[in-house]
């Protein structure tokens, strides 16, 4: 396996050359693409990063999605575990998730009324599945990048998958358009024989099973265009 190249090494964000002390002004020795296109000045923020605001949060969540290279390219990359942006967006995605749950899993009463205790509980457990998932994706990026010879450190790991995560509530809310027609096709599922094999306890946790797919697609589709950008980024 390849040493990945040191933190402190300026690279070639297109190919990963070492480029310390090379002319900013010339091309790379390897590629050709300009030195002055890997400074760490050129990643000038992600829009989520550069506006603060809930009009910016939103903006960021639209450009993250429609153009998730662009962004990813302009991402700077930071120091900190669950970053504060990270967090809000798990805390809107579960929420969303939370509604669509309930919508396509009624009670045994055949409603989708639930009571707060247990809408929260579910909220609790979305909140905690999406704040694992995420930090079992930032230590599989880092293997993957080991692996490749790419220098995906901690802070680019979590850089990224802060980035990725706007597709935990795109996802989200994708699961809250087609819960409302998923429940009847979980009321045959939990029905059937068998049905046991696909998760246990049958109807509420198939339903879990089924609607956390749409998020799990939209974050793994951000995060594999985002380590794709900032395998070599360089940092300020």
């Amino acid at each position: 396996m390849t040493t990945p190249p040191s933190d402190r090494e300026l690279l070639c964000e297109s190919c990963g050359y070492v480029l310390t002390g090379s002319d900013s002004d010339g091309p790379c020795a390897e590629c050709g693409v300009l030195v002055a296109e890997s400074l760490a000045s050129c990643r000038d923020g992600a829009i989520w990063q550069r506006q603060k605001s809930v009009l910016g949060h939103v903006r960021g969540l639209f450009a993250a999605v429609l153009r998730p290279g662009h962004e990813s390219r302009r991402l700077i990359i930071r120091d900190g575990a669950m970053p504060t942006r990270l967090v809000a967006n798990i805390l809107i995605a579960a929420a969303l998730l939370t509604g669509a749950f309930a919508l396509a899993q009624p009670t045994a009463a055949g409603t989708f009324a639930r009571s707060g205790v247990e809408l929260g509980a579910i909220f609790a457990s979305f909140i905690a599945l999406l704040m694992v998932m995420t930090w079992i994706e930032t230590r599989g990026v880092r293997l993957f990048g080991r692996q490749r010879a790419w220098r995906i450190t901690p802070a680019v790991a979590w850089s990224v998958c802060t980035q990725a995560s706007f597709g935990w509530i795109v996802g989200a809310a994708a699961a809250l358009v087609v819960a409302p027609p998923l429940a009847p096709i979980l009321g045959v599922v939990q029905d059937l024989p068998g049905a046991d094999v696909l998760v246990p306890g049958r109807g509420p946790r198939n339903a879990l099973a089924l609607l956390i797919l749409l998020p799990v697609l939209g974050f793994e589709l951000l995060v594999y265009v985002g380590i794709r950008r900032c395998r070599f980024a360089n940092r300020p």
